[in-house]
């Protein structure tokens, strides 16, 4: 009778975490500050900056699936943002292109969290779910022991129909703040003024409330994950439960 010991074939190894703050950094927040403050002639000039600011998320998502074997959504969207930004601005464009294009990013976002729902992790998933946020082993491990994984992807789903709406509001917000603002010839001395003070209201009137739902957000999640858990929802955060 053939021998049953041989040993397990060795599980292949998972691929390295994520840095979601460096993620979003190339993807989200420094592309767009290029763009802002390099596109003057005396500096790298729009055609110049448009190109770094491309370089990043396009960079970033080559490296990340070098890596990780793991196709980057965000850099697609980081790029994509990038290109309709940097044309309209090189074309030129109306107020009317300039405000559209300023709700790409937030819009697209929002779709691909909707679109990500039918796959095997929602992007919502990686965003807050992530080991910088919570104890992501010990959460499964959790779940397990209480028989509740099964409620962990409707959870999942529901925080991703939740992150889009958010993420559209920012895209209207941000579609008629820039429609109001910006009324001046793109390329004049006045235009550029106009899109400091847009940039400068963003912060009151769309990033303010964007933090508060987000942190809305995020407790209503850790809320139900401690309900699911059966233990306080701060011990489930990253270096909150170390013996535990």
């Amino acid at each position: 009778m053939p021998s049953d010991s041989s040993p397990p074939a060795a599980a292949s190894p998972a691929p390295p975490k994520e840095n979601q703050w460096l993620n979003l950094f190339c993807n989200v927040i420094l592309p767009p500050l290029i763009l802002m403050k390099l596109s003057p002639e005396d500096r790298l000039g729009p055609v110049g900056a448009l190109v770094l600011a491309g370089l990043l998320p396009l960079g970033y998502g080559i490296y990340d699936y070098a890596v990780r074997r793991v196709f980057n959504l965000l850099s697609v969207l980081g790029l994509a943002m990038i290109l309709v930004k940097g044309i309209f601005a090189l074309l030129k464009a109306s107020a009317m292109w300039q405000a559209c294009s300023e709700a790409v990013l937030p819009i697209g976002l929002g779709v691909a969290m909707l679109i990500t729902i039918r796959g095997e992790e929602p992007l919502v998933q990686r965003f807050l779910l992530s080991p910088q946020i919570f104890d992501v082993e010990r959460l499964r491990r959790l779940l397990a022991l209480r028989g509740t994984v099964d409620q962990l992807r409707p959870l999942m789903v529901r925080t991703s129909v939740f992150y889009a709406i958010m993420m559209f509001v920012v895209g209207i917000l941000n579609f008629g703040l820039a429609l109001v603002v910006l009324r001046a010839e793109p390329g004049t001395a006045e235009y550029a003024a106009q899109l400091g003070k847009f940039n400068w209201l963003q912060h009151p009137v769309i990033t303010l409330p964007l933090m508060i739902g987000m942190v809305t957000l995020l407790m209503w999640l850790m809320k139900r994950l401690g309900a699911m858990t059966g233990v306080p929802a701060e011990e489930l955060l990253a270096g909150q439960s170390q013996g535990k």
